[in-house]
């Protein structure tokens, strides 16, 4: 990040306002109770190339900071306790992120990398392997196909195009990210026609098919399209974490219902 503070006091501030920047108040708060609960400064280094401003700034023109250095830009690592994030991932980007990008010594700030425990909230269910296993096939490449192009033609040339698709040799055929549906009924139609263009090809093979429908949509048709999926035998779904919720992977996940490894920027569950 870019701050008009040298890099501890940057670093500091950060610290101090996404974990509890408070730690002693007399007769009720005593540092000692508050160890588990603050964000620790483990790394700050400074940058010899200066960023240029990323973000509106809030300094205001007082003397104050009219006396203080050029902005400079600096590397900081936080440690984060766990205990302030309880394994969740909106709870998680809230303390990571939060309000960081509003301090107004800060000019500048970037998300590097996050380093999380192994066990860090709900994880893949069967991976890879039981990908294989789900579509008998324990070696050799996994071809899956995008449905081309993803709007624009009708149910029945999009039957026509994946039953083909699978016929030649892919194992999987997916519905695109963008593809659009007016309300949950078209979304039923087209789900059931796809399905049944995976059954013909399977049968024609005489080998396992799969089919991903898309379950990017909006908050309030997620539960109804999730029911029609799981009735209607779909093997997979894209979803979209950062657009959907950071939470909503591991609300289906915790449910059983959602059982893969979240990918960027969709997840397949």
């Amino acid at each position: 990040m870019t701050s008009v503070h040298d890099g501890e006091a940057t670093a500091l501030g950060m610290a101090m306002e996404q974990s509890a920047g408070t730690v002693m108040i007399r007769a009720y708060v005593a540092p000692e109770q508050m160890g588990d609960w603050t964000i620790r400064v483990t790394a700050i280094e400074a940058q010899v190339e200066h960023a240029t401003p990323g973000l509106q700034s809030y300094q205001l023109a007082t003397d104050v900071y009219a006396e203080q250095q050029q902005a400079r830009t600096w590397t900081v690592t936080l440690a984060i306790p766990r205990v302030l994030v309880a394994g969740k991932a909106v709870q998680l980007f809230n303390v990571v992120v939060g309000e960081l990008p509003r301090l107004g010594f800060l000019t500048r700030f970037r998300l590097d990398a996050l380093a999380l425990p192994e066990d860090f909230g709900p994880g893949p269910g069967f991976g890879a392997a039981g990908i294989r296993q789900r579509l008998h096939r324990p070696h050799g490449p996994l071809l899956c196909r995008a449905m081309r192009p993803a709007v624009g033609v009708g149910t029945d040339t999009m039957v026509r195009l994946n039953r083909d698709v699978l016929n030649a040799g892919y194992h999987l055929v997916k519905d695109d990210e963008v593809q659009v549906f007016a309300d949950n009924r078209a979304f039923r139609q087209h789900v059931e026609a796809m399905v049944a263009a995976r059954d013909e090809a399977q049968a024609h093979s005489g080998e396992r098919k799969g089919y991903l429908a898309n379950l990017i949509c909006e908050a309030d048709e997620l539960a109804e399209r999730w029911d029609i999926v799981k009735t209607l035998g779909v093997d997979g779904v894209p979803m979209s974490p950062v657009l959907q919720g950071f939470s909503t992977l591991s609300m289906w996940r915790a449910s059983g219902k959602c059982r893969s490894l979240p990918t960027t920027p969709s997840a397949t569950c």
